[in-house]
């Protein structure tokens, strides 16, 4: 069921100590870090990959697979998807799992078969009771699917999928989708994982890239990052002022789960001091809270890759230096665009040569590894392993006081006043 607006009484003086607890626990409801998305109303930007769904499940043996870094939104858009494909003049059967770790093959498509009903004689069983101790096959897979009526298009959403480590399941995967594609069954496949590139998600038939439509998930622009925030903050009769969602924009880099984490401590902290106004003041107090409140692998990996028993050492403003460093629309930085941050955040001049030892030790296992080089020798470029430690590196910055509020001004994304406006209008 959908959350309720809240009802803004305008005279805030006239809210009583209930009136913000229920506000404040709203919060909860409106954004939601820790999950996918599941109201439709509440979804943000992505049309291109939405219309790129859309267009596989109208074409017979067409399917996609989903692929980004971590926290950009996967899961959340395959979960609206189903409410454009329920608009469908067709009947959709909408079934999805996740991968979890140890599954192979038949633990995988044990999993959907446990969705897929039959009625017979009135009675109601499940699929996977008839392959009850027998090993799932492609040709299995193939026949139950062609059983559907040309009425209904099952769309079968298997997420997580770069936690199957098996290989020989990734390719009876890849097997099983190009026979279905080949033999022109109506049914859908959205395969959707942590990726650099479709391959290492897939593996196979080469042929397999015919079937597939690859919808890559980039992060998102700062459009749909304050439309995240605004629509749910609209919804609760909180306002936001444009410095306050810029500042939100800076630390966010793009990922949607960010979004949703300082956008639930922005207005419990507006709540807090009983006001309506989201101010800078809410949004670093929501990067302190979401420091507590961030996954407990990023927090490690960040502690990890900073410690040194020298007291002087500068490994924190080397790495936090990288989370603020220009990059490319791949997340590649370059050593040089790190030497002028580190400056800026230590108000001394540093060259490359004064902190690549750093830049080497990050890509060493020893410290995560927390980046990733790439290239060659004196033309490498870095990027960070885990996309969610971008975000967590700046708010560590600011809670350190590493990241000053000039800092924030300088490197922070070019205010946009029409674009703002026109969002929150």
């Amino acid at each position: 069921m959908a959350p309720q607006p809240f009802q803004m009484v305008r005279d805030i003086k006239a809210m009583d100590d209930g009136d913000w607890a229920a506000l404040r626990s709203e919060a909860e409801q409106l954004f939601t870090p820790g999950t996918a998305i599941k109201e439709q109303d509440l979804f943000a930007g992505r049309q291109e990959q939405i219309a790129k769904l859309a267009q596989r499940i109208r074409l017979s043996g067409g399917h996609a697979v989903i692929y980004g870094e971590r926290g950009v939104g996967k899961s959340s858009l395959v979960n609206i998807f189903r409410y454009v494909a329920d608009a469908s003049p067709s009947r959709v059967q909408y079934i999805r799992v996740a991968v979890t770790d140890g599954d192979d093959y038949n633990a995988l498509f044990s999993k959907i078969f446990k969705r897929m009903v039959l009625e017979e004689d009135g009675k109601k069983n499940r699929l996977s009771d008839l392959y009850e101790g027998r090993q799932i096959t492609p040709d299995d897979v193939l026949l139950e699917f062609e059983n559907f009526s040309g009425s209904t298009i099952p769309i079968i959403v298997v997420d997580e999928f770069d936690r199957l480590k098996d290989q020989r399941a990734k390719n009876l995967v890849s097997d099983t989708i190009k026979l279905i594609s080949d033999e022109a069954v109506n049914a859908t496949f959205f395969i959707v994982g942590v990726s650099d590139a479709v391959e290492d998600l897939l593996h196979g038939h080469e042929s397999i890239g015919r079937a597939l439509s690859q919808v890559e998930m980039p992060r998102m622009s700062d459009g749909e990052i304050i439309d995240i925030v605004n629509r749910r903050l609209k919804r609760a009769g909180i306002k936001v002022t444009s410095e306050a969602i810029w500042d939100c924009v800076f630390i966010c880099k793009g990922l949607p789960h960010y979004a949703h984490l300082l956008g639930l401590h922005a207005m419990q902290s507006v709540c807090d001091r009983k006001a309506i106004i989201i101010e800078r003041k809410d949004i670093e107090e929501a990067s302190k809270r979401a420091l507590l409140d961030a996954n407990q692998s990023i927090k490690a990996g960040f502690e990890r890759a900073v410690y040194s028993e020298r007291p002087d050492n500068i490994f924190k403003h080397v790495l936090i230096a990288c989370a603020l460093a220009q990059k490319d629309s791949f997340g590649q930085f370059t050593a040089k665009s790190v030497a002028r941050i580190l400056s800026e955040i230590t108000g001394e001049k540093f060259d490359v040569p004064a902190f690549s030892y750093h830049l080497n030790e990050f890509c060493e296992p020893t410290r995560g590894p927390i980046l990733k080089k790439i290239g060659q020798t004196r033309r490498f470029t870095f990027r960070f392993v885990e996309a969610m430690m971008e975000a967590y590196c700046i708010m560590e910055g600011m809670n350190r006081k590493i990241i000053s509020n000039k800092i924030v001004e300088q490197n922070r994304p070019k205010r946009q006043p029409d674009l703002f406006s026109a969002i929150v209008s």
